[in-house]
């Protein structure tokens, strides 16, 4: 029997129209602006600049030195702000790979930079560095120690004890040719005892410069550094003038500081064993007298040498003598006056401070210290007088109060003066 067979229907395509390509295109581009529109606003791109970055030369062949002093540069990048915030200025490091360069000669070579890949721009200033390569030269140079400032106190620098003399400095030849000396500075500082310490060597052109690109070797010497003290210690005593105050006297005399430190020839500084200041006036002073005095009368060749200002503070203690003693409304004796004349005191009574020891003080009666007015010699009229004390032994006057009192003379008698004539001294302290 013969077999059936069926025609199976062709599969109808829907072809997309030129409508539905167009939508999917501008689909598409839509979907690339919304990305690139959230991912700048979640993530905008900036930039950011490095500036003065140390430029690493990957040298020359060997036998060949880089001459020219390679400035530092900087650099400005652009990316995402994600991108910037994981770049630390110590993960840029800008090179000039010279290891190619085997012969001296100028060379313009440009300045390399690894950076991430989605930084999008990458610029760096200068871009491009002129690069001067000589061949290597050494040369061997004796060592000067420059002697340091020790001012002018009481340190003095001995011989100092280096562990090496000469230095081998090797590097470019112009810049090895232009090396005048090498020095090593010693810093002392404020030691006052000797110490041993490492100081760095320094190579000088003809003008004093420091000279840069060369290599020192060694690059530090160790030196032993003996400080001396120089001069003699010696106390120092003060020279006072003049009296204190009435019943005042002097305690004690000092200096600050006590001692001094003077210099000069051995023979006449063996001789020194004080030095004096000049004269303090203590006259009629009541209280402690302390001043800066200079420090006199050394030796020919002979100087203090600390404090270095040759000055010392003088001080003198002043102390009240014994006790003192306050008299109330002591009258006042009129003398020297004319039977005719009217005299008139005011006020007529004074009070007086008197000084003395203890015992005397105690036993001391008010009628025992008389106040004199001398008005011998005045005329008619008003007139201020000092009236004058008249004291027992052993009592010393400090002050009236008031000094002076008021005295009108006038043509009429009022009163009859004292006719017993009394030779006053002048009142005391006056």
């Amino acid at each position: 029997m013969k077999p059936t067979s069926y025609t199976l229907p062709r599969p109808t395509i829907n072809r997309p129209s030129s409508n539905a390509f167009v939508r999917l295109g501008i689909s598409l581009v839509l979907a690339i602006v919304l990305w690139g529109w959230v991912t700048n606003v979640q993530d905008p791109e900036r930039g950011r600049e490095y500036l003065g970055l140390p430029v690493t030369v990957d040298p020359p062949i060997s036998g060949l030195e880089v001459a020219t002093d390679i400035s530092a540069v900087s650099v400005d990048l652009t990316a995402p702000d994600s991108i910037l915030d994981g770049i630390d200025r110590s993960d840029l490091e800008p090179r000039l790979d010279l290891s190619g360069i085997d012969e001296p000669g100028t060379y313009p070579v440009q300045i390399e930079l690894n950076v991430p890949e989605a930084v999008r721009s990458v610029q760096i200033s200068p871009r491009e560095v002129s690069i001067v390569v000589q061949e290597t030269t050494r040369r061997t140079l004796l060592v000067e120690f420059p002697t340091p400032d020790l001012g002018e106190g009481t340190r003095e620098l001995g011989q100092l004890q280096p562990n090496a003399n000469e230095v081998l400095v090797s590097g470019p030849r112009t810049l090895v040719d232009a090396i005048d000396k090498v020095v090593v500075p010693i810093e002392v500082g404020d030691r006052t005892t000797s110490f041993t310490d490492n100081f760095q060597t320094v190579a000088l052109n003809g003008e004093g410069v420091a000279v840069e690109g060369v290599t020192l070797q060694p690059e530090t010497i160790r030196v032993q550094v003996p400080i001396l003290t120089r001069g003699r210690s010696v106390p120092v005593l003060v020279t006072v003038e003049g009296e204190p105050a009435m019943g005042f006297e002097e305690v004690s005399r000092t200096t600050d500081p006590r001692v001094v430190v003077i210099d000069g020839p051995a023979g006449v500084l063996e001789d020194v064993r004080f030095v004096s200041t000049r004269p303090v006036d203590i006259s009629g002073r009541t209280g402690n007298v302390q001043q800066p005095v200079a420090v006199t009368g050394l030796p020919e060749g002979v100087r203090v040498l600390d404090p270095a200002s040759g000055s010392v503070d003088a001080i003198v203690q002043l102390s009240p003598r014994g006790q003192r003693r306050v008299l109330q409304g002591q009258p006042i004796r009129v003398i020297g006056a004319t039977e005719t004349a009217a005299v008139t005191v005011s006020p007529s009574s004074v009070n007086v401070e008197l000084l003395a020891a203890e015992p005397a003080l105690g036993s001391l009666l008010a009628e025992e210290v008389t106040v004199i007015l001398d008005v011998t010699g005045l005329g008619e009229g008003s007139h201020e007088v000092e009236p004058s004390i008249l004291l027992p032994r052993n009592v010393e006057w400090i002050s009236t109060d008031p000094e002076a009192v008021s005295v009108t003379i006038g043509p009429t008698a009022v009163a009859t003066p004292d006719p017993t004539a009394i030779s006053l001294p002048p009142p005391p302290g006056r």
